[in-house]
């Protein structure tokens, strides 16, 4: 009996001292994939980036691993080709625990040691639990930064003050909850930015298509311009939603932002602002293909700017160039999303200002799919849109916002029986919607 219960003794010691060993290899494996999933996510944007593992040195109790992401054409434009981690890993009996240095990156230590006094802005861990989703935790440390730049006269200190970002993983890096939670930062006399809050639940679908909701809060901002009063936003408060519908491979998208008060100094400008616009039904295929075409345009225009070019319109004529050559590629691509059904809306658009209460909506919709060979005659034979598109808007303003709206209550072309606005006590009315075949402007027919 007693060589027994040593035999299971000694086992079991074995057994618990190759549980950092086991944990090490395991979380190798959850960072390979890691980056595997990044370089897919990279592919699948059709971007020139990518991440790699330089080295992976993997001990008993302990691992170094160096990697980096090369930032392609989009790194040209900040004079950085790589961004590289150190990540220095401890091999415990729950998990794995690294902390993470952007010690390799000159640019970054240059920046630490010029800007901020050697004050070390970030400390980053990650966890990679034997059971569990893996997180990681950003502590933002608070700092100061001197940006001095006598050539243009400059001198300026931007005060940074402390935060925190924590990310969680599911083991197969498709759900993902982030919250960050940051004081904010100030520039003496010129910005400020207090208590920002930012929260998100992602489950990725697909490289390119993600479901899910985001929020996020400024408590307050502020900028202040030389002999002007601060313009000042309390409480400006946003939520992206994307919902992703397998069966009819569609997407809903909806963005809706909120304010308390803009205002300049003491004077209120907009109170208790609202705006929600959305999407719907967003074919997913031709969203992709979009998006594909789109960062396609970028990484172009990206690759062919000269960076060290000093006269803005030079760069601007560039830029105008790149888009123009790439102006049918995205016509394609739009094309693509052109489907029945499609939605576009803005709702409860609300704001109080000092002259009274703004309200209004829009919504957008085909009627069936639609080329845009089909939309070119458009311009000489409006009526055509009313084979293709739902409309139905209304916007109510106070008079007192335009100085003269005679050009808003008249009509302005024969084929109107009315102005885009007519007045109603002390507000300018507009109200317009396509039914039975015809476009109505204030319940008067638009002769199209």
């Amino acid at each position: 009996m007693k060589k027994i219960i040593i035999v299971v003794a000694v086992i079991a010691v074995i057994a618990v001292a190759a549980v950092p060993f086991v944990n090490g290899l395991i979380a190798e494996r959850v960072v390979r994939q890691a980056i595997d999933d990044v370089n897919e996510t990279y592919q699948a944007y059709g971007m020139e980036m990518g991440a790699e593992i330089v080295r992976y040195d993997r001990g008993y109790t302990s691992s170094e691993i160096e990697w980096k992401i090369n930032l392609g054409t989009f790194g040209e434009s900040f004079g950085v080709d790589d961004i590289i981690f150190v990540d220095r890993a401890s091999h415990q009996l729950n998990g794995v625990t690294t902390q993470t240095s952007l010690e390799k990156n000159k640019w970054y230590t240059d920046f630490v040691s010029t800007y901020l006094d050697g004050v070390e802005p970030l400390t980053i861990t990650t966890t990679y639990p034997l059971a569990g989703d893996a997180s990681t935790h950003i502590d933002i440390n608070p700092f100061t930064a001197k940006i001095i730049n006598e050539e243009i006269g400059l001198n300026e200190q931007i005060q940074v003050k402390g935060g925190n970002i924590e990310v969680f993983a599911d083991k197969g890096f498709e759900n993902f909850t982030t919250t960050i939670a940051w004081d904010g930062l100030s520039v003496p006399e010129r910005m400020m930015i207090n208590d920002f809050t930012a929260e998100s639940e992602l489950r990725r679908v697909t490289s390119l298509i993600w479901d899910g909701t985001t929020t996020f809060n400024f408590g307050e901002m502020s900028i202040t311009a030389p002999e002007s009063p601060p313009f000042a936003l309390q409480n400006y408060s946003g939520t992206v939603a994307m919902v992703f519908d397998e069966a009819a491979q569609a997407l809903d998208g909806s963005y809706e932002l909120a304010v308390e008060r803009i205002g300049s100094g003491e004077e209120d400008i907009i109170e208790n602002g609202s705006i929600v616009m959305a999407v719907k039904n967003l074919d997913a295929q031709g969203y992709e293909a979009y998006m594909r075409a789109y960062l396609s345009m970028v990484e172009g225009i990206l690759a062919n700017l000269d960076f060290t070019e000093d006269d803005p319109a030079v760069i601007e004529e560039a830029v105008q160039a790149q888009m123009a050559a790439a102006g049918f590629q995205m016509m394609a691509a739009a094309e693509k999303l052109l489907k029945k059904d499609l939605e576009f809306s803005i709702t409860e658009f609300e704001a109080t200002m000092p002259a009274g209460q703004l309200s209004g909506s829009m919504t957008l919709r085909l009627k069936d799919d639609i080329t845009i060979m089909q939309l070119a005659p458009v311009a000489a034979q409006p009526s055509i849109a009313l084979d293709y598109i739902y409309l139905k808007s209304d916007l109510r303003i106070p008079v007192s916002l335009v100085p003269d709206p005679t050009m808003l209550v008249m009509p302005l072309h024969p084929i109107m029986q009315s102005g885009f606005f007519v007045e109603e006590g002390d507000d300018l009315v507009h109200a317009a919607e396509t039914r039975d075949g015809a476009l109505m402007l204030n319940d008067m027919e638009v002769l199209l």
